[in-house]
């Protein structure tokens, strides 16, 4: 998983973020703890500086190589207008263009009991009613006794295939989970850094827009069950008038290592099923929730490292980044040789060393 930190200084921005991209499922492997979520682009005397999650990849390419690919391409563009609307747009259309070839997951054309039931509406379909033209028809997915998908035309349709029935339905698009897209242009004309969210639709429609808090944590910390001390610090810090980028640079490594430090209790909350008891939980730290967690397992005879064996690795660790942006100049990446006095792999298994090599890929 991720976190990303943005923060706005009086004369300049910074984004930091932590190195780890793992593979899903549990217990968590790492792929890499070098990753580069925060990327940097320039083009004559300014550029852009995006940042997100390192694992997000568009048909098995990762964001970078896509972004970098749509980069090049403006380049030999002969300079068409190109700002952070127009790049999100761009990655949403190759988003789109993905989606167009991908195949069906479904296989019969038969609903429950026979029946002529095509479609099974998504929560974006709700003024949608049997529109031909709604885009969010999903074919069912199959269950376990091979019920669903009652739209299929054929076997391993193209996403673009429309229904053999006219309601409208289509074939549910394999794309990536939604994206929090960060760009902030730099440069003597640069415009205001901008936040979107690029989704799995398919037909994706960013809406980048300013970011409103001088300081926003974003990533895995931002979705969790319980409060987190990393995300109320920062709540904290953007409150007072803006620092120089010195002072703000401080507030942020400040705040990454607190993530690197909470991210251990994360993984041990978000691999127990609590979704059922997310009320109960909202006054809850992830540390203290993490701890019910291991007391848990403990009452119900398992060892005492069980909490940390189920969670694997933490999601955000590995080496960081940090660049900060001065109004007018060129980013710098600040230097990493002692990673900020982060440790480089955070392993709930052995949180001050190396993960056991069985966890990593």
């Amino acid at each position: 998983m991720t976190v990303i930190i943005f923060a706005r200084a009086t004369n300049g921005y910074v984004l930091a973020s932590d190195g780890r991209t793992c593979r899903p499922g549990t217990p968590a492997h790492i792929l890499t703890d070098k990753a580069k979520k925060i990327r940097i682009y320039p083009i004559g005397a300014g550029g852009f500086v995006t940042a997100s999650s390192g694992r997000a990849t568009i048909g098995g390419a990762s964001i970078a190589e896509v972004e970098r690919s749509i980069f090049d391409e403006h380049l030999a563009s002969e300079g068409q207008l190109f700002g952070p609307d127009e790049f999100a747009q761009s990655i949403a259309d190759a988003i789109e263009k993905h989606n167009s070839t991908q195949k069906c997951v479904c296989s019969t054309n038969k609903g429950m009991d026979d029946g002529p039931t095509c479609v099974m509406l998504s929560s974006d379909c709700a003024t949608c009613g049997l529109d031909p033209g709604c885009e969010h028809y999903e074919w069912y997915l199959q269950d376990e006794e091979g019920n669903g998908c009652p739209c299929a035309p054929f076997d391993e349709a193209p996403a673009s295939t429309p229904s053999k029935y006219p309601t409208g339905c289509r074939c549910r698009a394999r794309e990536e989970s939604p994206m929090t897209w960060i760009c902030v242009p730099f440069g003597l004309n640069a415009s205001e850094a901008v936040i979107a969210t690029i989704a799995a639709q398919y037909h994706p429609t960013p809406k980048p827009g300013p970011i409103d808090p001088n300081i926003l944590v974003d990533g895995e910390l931002a979705g969790c069950y319980a409060e987190s001390d990393t995300l109320k610090m920062a709540n904290a810090a953007a409150r007072p008038p803006l620092s120089n980028l010195e002072a703000t640079t401080v507030i942020v490594l400040d705040l990454l290592r607190h993530a690197y430090e909470e991210a251990p209790d994360n993984t041990i909350v978000k691999q127990r099923d609590l979704a059922d008891r997310a009320s109960k939980w909202d006054k809850m730290t992830i540390r203290e929730l993490a701890d019910g967690v291991r007391k848990q397992l403990t009452t119900e005879g398992k060892e005492p490292d069980a909490a940390n064996q189920l969670a694997g690795v933490a999601g955000i660790g590995g080496t960081a980044r940090v660049v900060v942006i001065e109004s007018g100049k060129r980013p710098e990446i600040l230097p990493t040789d002692d990673n900020y006095g982060l440790p480089v792999t955070v392993c709930p298994i052995h949180p001050h060393g190396p993960c056991p090599p069985d966890l990593q890929a």
